[in-house]
């Protein structure tokens, strides 16, 4: 996954959106990979979007307050 979001930003995809309603794990590699992504995305006038999370996706995500640093739909 981090492979494919850093080659859609590196072809010039400066908006993307990824859908997380088939997530059934998340650990903190996973959530490394949202950080970067987002982080790359914004420094470069981008956005990053979670779309459809999961209950324990919107959990995790709460818990380690990041449902406040990301874009979440």
């Amino acid at each position: 996954l981090e492979y494919l979001l850093d080659r859609l930003r590196h072809d010039g995809h400066h908006q993307i959106a990824l859908d997380l309603s088939r997530l059934a794990f998340l650990d903190a590699g996973g959530l490394r990979v949202f950080i970067r992504a987002h982080q790359n995305l914004c420094a470069t006038g981008g956005t990053f979007v979670l779309t459809r999370p999961t209950c324990m996706v919107n959990r995790i995500l709460a818990i380690t307050g990041l449902d406040a640093a990301l874009v979440i739909q």
